[in-house]
C-alpha cells in the first residue's frame, strides 16, 4: 500500500507541512488555500479582535454588503467572519 504525504505550504506562515496536517478553504476568487493547524489555532477566533462585551454593535460584512447588530462578528446572512468590520455604515456610504 503507498501511503502519498506530498508537502503543501501553508499560506500565512509559508511552512512546508503534511497535506494532511492542514485544512483548506476556497476563498471568493475560487482559489484554494492552505492554513496549517497551528496558525488556524492562532486565528481560531476570528479575525476581529476578541470582545467579551454583551451588548450589541454595528456590524457591516463587505462580502454580502449587509448591515446587522450582533454580539458575535460573524454574518448572518453568509455565516463568514473574515469579511465583517465594526462600522457605522449608512446608505449614503454605500451607494
Amino acid at each position: 500500500m503507498v501511503i502519498l504525504r506530498a508537502r503543501i505550504n501553508c499560506f500565512r506562515c509559508d511552512k512546508a507541512v503534511d497535506k494532511a496536517e492542514t485544512r483548506f478553504f476556497d476563498t471568493v476568487a475560487g482559489v484554494r488555500r492552505y492554513e496549517c493547524f497551528s496558525c488556524y489555532q492562532k486565528s481560531r477566533n476570528g479575525y476581529l479582535p476578541h470582545v467579551e462585551s454583551r451588548e450589541k454593535r454595528e456590524l457591516f460584512c463587505e462580502r454580502c454588503r449587509y448591515k446587522f447588530l450582533s454580539r458575535v462578528p460573524v454574518c448572518p446572512y453568509c455565516s463568514k467572519d473574515d469579511s465583517v468590520v465594526a462600522a457605522r455604515v449608512t446608505a449614503y456610504d454605500l451607494v
